[in-house]
């Protein structure tokens, strides 16, 4: 029998909440150590890319490195092997020297490795770093950047085809132990959240047809939201980002590591280990104005507002605490001045909130020109622009509606990570 840690995406980051990120580390850490005491230990921790977030100076460089350095090594000491693919994110001068620490394994091309338990059983692990632009086109490893001539489409082809080559080679290997592959990259069929499917993007995807029959366990990075993928021969999962990295991940309870038991015959179960990463939670208001042009804020059920706990539902008073809360306030441009942004903040701070923001959506005329706007629970750019064109009759058409529809939806997310 196997248990295998499976852990991705967590973009390790000091500007935003490095102490959460601290504690949740040294959780991964003593759970670790608590099954290696209990006689049950992990044996292999496999961490699916994206370890850091590329947009950081030097400080922030060093901050993460020491960082992952130190829960590596404590990890290692815990049991495990560790077993880490690059993601996107990752630059290979970030993440190749962890490799020097005893019981850690760094892949940054396609490997085939098999690894022996105390019990004697055999593992086949298959780590497939995300389909990198210069490794796939040259095809040689050699680090030689893709020829001028290739197109954009013509590019993400052919790194398509040579991975599903690949992952054929490994397919036809036809060995009797047990097998995982690790993956950082784009599936087909996956959602970005609860609802939202994978846009299309300039970027190579392979499809759960090309993932079947490599091996009993599949175990995916590159998207935040923590999901199975239909498949026939063997689980296909995204684990999902460790904690929330954004509000544009809040509510997902699917966070944290996934914990895997593989058999030798192949079966596979799993349960998932729950981070004290701090809540994210939004709450939107609405300026209202009347006849005589006095305005108000309301909840967007209608109610006035006059502080968190005049919030309808009680939801308020329930989640506020312990909680970093966003505020988004959609009102007219002409009555930004009349908001008392930094009061609404220090209201849910005293209402128990670790942190708040309060975030401006203005909408030029709003509450006269768009009355559907204010009413729909809009959470994304992508859906008040969609609300706005449908009440003006404007927007584009088509094509260009779907081209800009996939712009907006990852200007979204930038924005949500603000």
């Amino acid at each position: 029998m196997w248990t295998i840690m499976h852990l991705a995406d967590i973009h390790l980051d000091d500007r935003r909440e490095a102490g959460e990120q601290e504690r949740c580390l040294d959780a991964i850490v003593e759970e670790l150590t608590r099954r290696r005491d209990a006689g049950s230990p992990v044996d292999l921790l496999a961490v699916c890319g994206d370890l850091v977030d590329p947009e950081r100076g030097r400080r922030q460089r060093e901050w993460e490195r020491n960082t992952w350095r130190a829960f590596l090594r404590a990890c290692a000491d815990a049991g495990p092997k560790v077993a880490i693919i690059p993601g996107n994110h990752d630059r290979p001068a970030d993440i190749a020297h962890f490799a020097d620490i005893d019981g850690v394994h760094y892949f940054d091309r396609p490997t085939a490795w098999s690894l022996t338990n105390k019990h004697g059983h055999t593992l086949d692990v298959y780590a497939l770093p995300y389909p990198e632009t210069r490794y796939w086109l040259d095809g040689t490893g050699a680090g030689i950047e893709p020829h001028a001539q290739v197109s954009g489409a013509d590019r993400i082809t052919a790194i398509e085809r040579r991975v599903r080559t690949q992952l054929a080679a490994w397919r036809k290997r036809g060995s009797a132990d047990p097998a995982v592959l690790l993956y950082h990259g784009a599936v087909t069929g996956a959602s970005v959240r609860l609802g939202q499917p994978l846009a299309t993007s300039d970027e190579p995807k392979l499809s759960v047809e090309d993932l079947d029959g490599v091996a009993d366990l599949v175990l995916l990075g590159h998207i935040h939201f923590g999901q199975e993928l239909p498949s026939v021969s063997g689980p296909v999962v995204y684990a999902g980002s460790p904690w929330p990295h954004s509000f544009g991940e809040e509510g997902q309870a699917n966070k944290g590591p996934l914990i895997w038991t593989v058999q030798p015959n192949g079966c596979v179960a799993s349960e998932r280990l729950a981070l004290p990463y701090i809540k994210r939670v939004t709450f939107e208001l609405h300026w209202r104005t009347n006849e005589a042009g006095r305005g108000r804020l309301v909840w967007m059920e209608g109610t006035d507002y006059h502080g968190p706990d005049s919030e309808p539902r009680g939801a308020a008073r329930a989640l506020v605490p312990g909680s970093r809360v966003r505020i988004r306030i959609v009102h007219p441009t002409a009555a930004s001045s009349a908001i008392d942004w930094r009061g609404i903040e220090r209201e849910f701070l005293v209402a128990g909130a670790t942190a708040a923001k309060a975030v401006p959506i203005p909408v030029r005329n709003a509450s006269v020109k768009v009355p559907e706007l204010l009413d729909r629970r809009a959470r994304t750019v992508w859906e008040e622009l969609d609300a706005m064109w449908a009440a003006t009759g404007t927007g584009p058409a088509g094509a260009e509606r779907a081209r800009f529809r996939n712009a907006v939806l990852h200007l979204d997310e930038l924005a949500l990570a603000a």
